[in-house]
């Protein structure tokens, strides 16, 4: 891999793929939805952190609503400009900041002590493993008395499998992301685990890691469980319908109307 800064490598990333998953979704993205849509509520203040061309903020500000808000950060001034140009939601705010090097700039945009939920989706393991304390020290900076910090990322096994087979898909920083680094983080940070799953994505089982850590792990019997099953669409006519209607529908919406400026 050419010599690159992390910034220009993302920066390359959103035309490269990140348009692609615009275009077409991305499953591993549906499936952090599901787990982030249990911890997010109506009236939520939420920070995406890491939030790429902002797909998983477009879904979370219709669960938060009007009278929640979403801070969504990314070190790709481009990604920021796609995501200003492609999502015009009154309740998301994106802005460009380096989750390392930027926490002055985070601190200013959000307000301390007001965020309910944090999520990373596919963030986490594209941290240098020795920066993690710096982006936990914003974190707690950020979150209020009863909040989540919610991690999607790459399970050890599909990490190894990739640096052993696939090396061409990994990023310019790609690390595996073990349970004890987490518990240790956990630890330091005072946080428990709240929840912790291998999950099965495109077909292939244990292949990503969803855990959330929470705040406040006191004893408590209202427990809030969304429950919901998204009915299963055949992959067929899905696929058919995406083909001819959505995909080209997106790309002259979201790539051609947008790069033609």
């Amino acid at each position: 891999m050419e010599e690159r800064t992390t910034k220009e490598f993302y920066n390359d990333f959103l035309e490269s793929r990140m348009i692609e998953y615009r275009i077409k979704g991305n499953e591993r993205i549906d499936k952090a939805l599901e787990t982030i849509s249990k911890y997010t509520t109506e009236g939520c203040n939420v920070f995406d952190a890491g939030c790429g061309i902002g797909l998983a903020s477009e879904q979370v500000s219709k669960i938060i609503g009007d009278n929640g808000k979403i801070w969504a950060c990314d070190l790709s001034d481009k990604n920021i400009w796609y995501a200003n140009k492609t999502i015009q939601k009154k309740n998301i705010t994106f802005f460009e900041a380096d989750l390392i090097n930027d926490q002055q700039e985070i601190l200013n945009t959000i307000p301390k002590n007001t965020i309910d939920v944090i999520y990373l989706v596919d963030v986490i393991e594209h941290i240098p493993i020795d920066a993690h304390e710096i982006v936990f020290n914003i974190f707690k900076k950020l979150l209020n008395g009863e909040s989540y910090i919610i991690l999607t990322y790459p399970s050890p096994q599909f990490q190894k499998y990739l640096k052993k087979n696939k090396q061409e898909e990994l990023q310019i920083i790609d690390q595996i992301i073990e349970l004890d680094h987490i518990l240790e983080i956990a630890k330091k940070y005072d946080l428990s685990i709240q929840h912790y799953s291998l999950e099965k994505v495109w077909n292939t089982h244990n292949q990503y890691v969803h855990c959330v850590l929470q705040t406040d792990s006191s004893l408590r019997t209202d427990t809030k469980d969304k429950v919901g099953i998204i009915k299963k669409i055949q992959k067929r006519l899905k696929w058919e319908w995406n083909k001819k209607v959505i995909y080209p529908y997106r790309r002259a919406k979201y790539v051609n109307s947008i790069f033609q400026d």
